[in-house]
């Protein structure tokens, strides 16, 4: 915030600084167009020097119909009607129009131009036509400096703001990607360079939550592997021991020591399926044999004595295929 705020506060002035340049530089006559208004001037100066007030006339009157615009020679003579210490009055020169050196304001209308001859009484006096008027541009210039170049730098800005705040939000979520699966080794704030800001804090406490979160999960597969090992060694010994006869106990206990390894292995399958997440492949599954299984089991579970006062009652359970 305080890094937009300086930049609009530069911004606002740098645009006035730029815009009052520019107009006190556009309200100034070209040299080309000064070059020709000089020259015109020169040549009212051959008329008054020859004195030839009929070629003069035609002069101006083909110099208005090709400017467009109005042109004349003049000459003029003010008296001081009240003289200060003075015991008569005088003589003074007086003006018609702008010089030409002189700024033309860009909202006034076309002035007209005094250029005085030798003689120091006349004056050859140009109103400035259209296509000499500086500042024609202005209007497209004004746009430009308030409006496109300002939201060209406020877009310049932002995408560089953007760019610093979004480029660690999208390390964050590579790293939180690259953490899901798996690689707990997995650090961010080495990516950042040296930043110290808010985000800097955030991917702090991100590398600290994967070193703990890396840690557990490793002492976790350590545990797993270390049951693995501690519940197959006894099953695998109440195996060996059971007598090898064909006995309905003895087959009874194999299929059950057979049942619970198979539960311990899928148990330790489960938890290493929730650290590991693979990919899992579908198989179909027999539904029929499935039941007969659970049927033959709840068959075999079921005290004999219920058969003897099911009998007495008139019920009988079918025994198992």
């Amino acid at each position: 915030m305080a890094v937009l705020a300086v930049f609009s506060l530069s911004l606002v002035l740098l645009v006035s600084k730029a815009g009052n340049y520019l107009a006190y530089q556009m309200t100034s006559i070209s040299d080309e167009h000064k070059t020709s208004i000089l020259a015109y001037k020169s040549k009212a100066e051959y008329f008054l020097q020859q004195e030839d007030w009929a070629g003069a006339s035609l002069w101006i009157q083909q110099l208005q119909k090709d400017e467009k615009t109005y042109a004349s020679i003049m000459r003029f003579a003010s008296a001081e009607l009240v003289a200060i210490n003075r015991n008569s009055p005088r003589e003074i020169k007086g003006s018609y129009g702008r010089r030409l050196h002189w700024h033309v304001h860009l909202n006034e209308p076309n002035p007209l131009l005094d250029l005085p001859l030798s003689d120091g009484k006349t004056s050859f006096l140009f109103e400035l036509p259209d296509h000499m008027m500086p500042g024609r541009w202005w209007p497209l210039v004004k746009i430009l400096l308030h409006l496109v170049i300002p939201l060209l730098l406020l877009i310049t800005v932002c995408i560089i703001l953007y760019h610093h705040l979004m480029k660690p939000l999208h390390q964050l979520e590579k790293a939180s990607e690259k953490f899901s699966q798996g690689e707990f080794d997995t650090r961010l704030l080495p990516e950042l360079k040296g930043r110290n800001d808010e985000i800097a804090s955030i991917a702090k406490t991100f590398d600290t939550m994967v070193s703990k979160v890396g840690a557990l999960i490793a002492g976790q597969r350590h545990l797993i592997s270390d049951l693995s090992h501690e519940l197959r060694t006894p099953l695998q010994r109440i195996e060996l021991s059971i007598p090898n006869d064909n006995s309905l106990t003895a087959q009874r206990l194999q299929r059950e020591t057979k049942l619970i390894r198979k539960l311990v292995e899928d148990t330790l399958t489960l938890a290493w399926l929730e650290n590991e997440s693979p990919t899992l492949n579908s198989d179909a599954v027999d539904l029929v044999a499935l039941l007969e299984a659970i049927t033959d089991d709840a068959q075999f579970e079921i005290p004999r004595s219920y058969d003897s006062v099911n009998h007495s009652r008139g019920m009988h359970i079918a025994p198992s295929r």
